[in-house]
């Protein structure tokens, strides 16, 4: 058998290193889930809890950390600010994607609708129902 001299081998593996983004391997890219984030710039979670009737009915941007999966036994996600004090619910889309269950701790990009709920009588709380997301 013909087998590529010693060398050609560490030197084709530092040029497949060197074409991904900062040394980067395909693990480390970011996670396109559903349609993606398609608008603009991101809603700080601070900003959605302290005005919220200002944002329902919106299309919003959210960034932040995911700090629970499978909330209520639903397709519903946790994310919070970086501080990990204030926190957003996400409304996954029932036959839509998935988020992995190596998600929690990873920072997310989500894009979806605002929408006010009502989860016993007499409480309001507030969701983002996905339609895409980024998870990095």
């Amino acid at each position: 058998m013909n087998y590529p001299p010693a060398r050609t081998v560490p030197a084709l593996a530092l040029a497949v290193l060197l074409l991904l983004p900062g040394g980067a391997t395909a693990a480390d890219q970011p996670e396109v889930l559903g349609g993606g984030v398609t608008a603009g710039d991101a809603v700080p979670v601070k900003a959605l809890l302290i005005d919220p009737e200002r944002y329902v009915g919106k299309t919003v941007v959210v960034d932040g950390v995911v700090t629970e999966i499978g909330i209520d036994d639903a397709d519903r996600v946790r994310i919070s600010e970086t501080d990990g004090v204030r926190a957003v619910i996400l409304e996954l889309p029932p036959a839509g994607f998935r988020i992995p269950g190596d998600a929690v701790g990873r920072r997310i990009l989500a894009e979806g609708e605002f929408v006010r709920i009502e989860p016993a009588p007499g409480k309001i709380g507030y969701i983002i129902r996905v339609t895409g997301a980024v998870l990095s």
